[in-house]
C-alpha cells in the first residue's frame, strides 16, 4: 500500500491533512499506454477518510498529481533520478541526475517576495479556495487541463486563469496570480538546469513527473516480458495470472526462477 500526503508544505500550518492511498502495481499497470490520470484511478484505494478514490483523480489540482505520481516512481525506483542527455552544443552524451526530493526543495524555494505572498494568502478553505486581497482563486486540476488541452500555451494559460479565478482584485496582475498559485500548488513541471561535463555548456532540460515515470516503466517491458516468460514456464501460470500479481510479488518469484536457473547452468 502507499500512502500519499497531498500537503504542499509550503504552508503547513494552514493546510488541511488530506491523504490517498493506492495499490501495488501489477504488470497489467506497468504496461498500460494511457495517462497519468488513468493509472492512479486504476491504483487508488478506497479507504475512509481518503481524499480520493478511483474516479476521482481528475478532480486533484495537478500539484496533488504531481505528489501521487512521485510516490509511485518513488516506491518503484526510490528517490534517485537520472536521465541521459544529448549536449545540444557539442553532441556528446552525459548523465543529470538528482533527486526526487532536491527537486521538490527547488520548485517551493521561495524569496523574500514569495514569503510576503505567502504571509498575505489566505486558504486553502473547504472548498479548496485561496484569497489574495479580494481576489478569490482556486488551484488548476486535471479536468481544467483537459479542457484547455487543444489550445496553445498562451491561450490556454489564459484559459486555467479564467477557470479557476472565482473573484478577481484588480491590484494583481496575471503574473502575480500565476505566481501565487505556483507557490499554493508546486508541481514538479519545468525546467532542470544542465551542463555538460565536456564542454562546459549548460542548457534548460524539461521534467515532466508523468513523462519520466512513464519512460521508466517503458524501459523495463522487456525484462517484465521474460519475467513473464519464464514464470509462466517454471509454474505454468497464464499470462493474465502473472499480470494481475503485484510487482513485488512477481519480482520475487521471477527472482527464484532466475537463481535457480543460472545454479543450474542454465544462464551465463
Amino acid at each position: 500500500m502507499i500512502h500519499v500526503d497531498l500537503c504542499m508544505h509550503t504552508r503547513p500550518d494552514r493546510e488541511p491533512s488530506r491523504k490517498v492511498y493506492l495499490r501495488e502495481l501489477s504488470g497489467n499497470d506497468e504496461l498500460s499506454s494511457g495517462s497519468a490520470t488513468e493509472l492512479i484511478d486504476a491504483l487508488l484505494v478506497d479507504r475512509p477518510g481518503a481524499a480520493a478514490r478511483a474516479g476521482d483523480t481528475a478532480k486533484l489540482t495537478l500539484a496533488e498529481t504531481d505528489r501521487v505520481l512521485a510516490a509511485i516512481y518513488h516506491s518503484l525506483y526510490g528517490d534517485e533520478v537520472e536521465s541521459h542527455v544529448s549536449c545540444s552544443a557539442c553532441g556528446s552524451s552525459y548523465a543529470l541526475s538528482f533527486t526526487i526530493a532536491d527537486f521538490w526543495d527547488a520548485v517551493t524555494e521561495a524569496t523574500a517576495a514569495d514569503e510576503k505572498l505567502l504571509e498575505e494568502l489566505d486558504g486553502p478553505d473547504g472548498q479548496g479556495a485561496y484569497q489574495l486581497g479580494t481576489l478569490r482563486f482556486r488551484l488548476p486540476t486535471g479536468e481544467d487541463l483537459a479542457e484547455v488541452a487543444a489550445l496553445d500555451q498562451e491561450n490556454a494559460a489564459a484559459a486555467l486563469r479564467a477557470r479557476c479565478v472565482l473573484q478577481e482584485d484588480p491590484r494583481y496582475t496575471d503574473e502575480t496570480l500565476d505566481r501565487v498559485m505556483a507557490l499554493a500548488g508546486p508541481t514538479l513541471d519545468t525546467d532542470v538546469d544542465g551542463v555538460c561535463p565536456n564542454c562546459g555548456a549548460e542548457q534548460a532540460l524539461p521534467f515532466r513527473m508523468d513523462e519520466f515515470l512513464f519512460a521508466a516503466l517503458w524501459r523495463e517491458s522487456a525484462l517484465l516480458t521474460r519475467e513473464v516468460h519464464e514464470l509462466a514456464r517454471a509454474y505454468r501460470w497464464s499470462r493474465r495470472e502473472i499480470l494481475e500479481m503485484p510487482r513485488r510479488e512477481r519480482r520475487q518469484h521471477a527472482g527464484l526462477v532466475l537463481a535457480e536457473a543460472a545454479s543450474d547452468g542454465r544462464w551465463a
